[in-house]
């Protein structure tokens, strides 16, 4: 799987996309590799077997970030990426998402089927529209106390 991982790095870099797709390719870590298209705006990484993410720190220019199927517990690494967006973080290992607070620009983010036991204060998200994070286990605000909260909020799955 390595070899289609540098195929499409290289395809990437050649044709100066903006998109990479590393989805399902088994793969145990993000490949360095990675850091030769650092302009990327977006990148899936989901259904992999990933659960150190710590080399995203140097693509600060990701706007959409997929990382839902893998084996992710810490997510720190994800405080310092200013410019995300859209955040998809489904079926991991995650108990805390607070220090995503940092993330005022997010208007989605996708975190069902975690381990979150609490939500913390989300008034942070200003702009959030999207916000799934069913199947976890924890007591859900309501969505009118949602909406007080987060007031672009359009969908709210709990």
């Amino acid at each position: 799987m390595i070899k289609e991982v540098l195929r499409r790095i290289e395809v990437t870099k050649v044709e100066k996309l903006h998109y990479l797709d590393l989805k399902g390719l088994e793969l145990q870590e993000i490949p360095k590799e990675l850091l030769d298209v650092s302009w990327i705006g977006a990148l899936s990484l989901s259904e992999n077997n990933i659960s150190d993410i710590s080399l995203l720190s140097q693509m600060t220019n990701l706007h959409k970030l997929a990382l839902t199927g893998n084996k992710l517990e810490d997510i720190s690494v994800l405080e310092g990426l200013s410019k995300l967006r859209f955040i998809f973080l489904a079926n991991n290992l995650i108990t805390d998402i607070s220090i995503l607070k940092s993330q005022e620009r997010l208007k989605k983010l996708v975190i069902h089927s975690n381990q979150l036991s609490f939500l913390p204060n989300l008034s942070h998200f200003p702009l959030m529209a999207y916000l799934d994070v069913s199947n976890n286990p924890l007591m859900c605000p309501s969505l009118e106390d949602m909406q007080k909260m987060l007031p672009l909020l359009k969908i709210y799955k709990c």
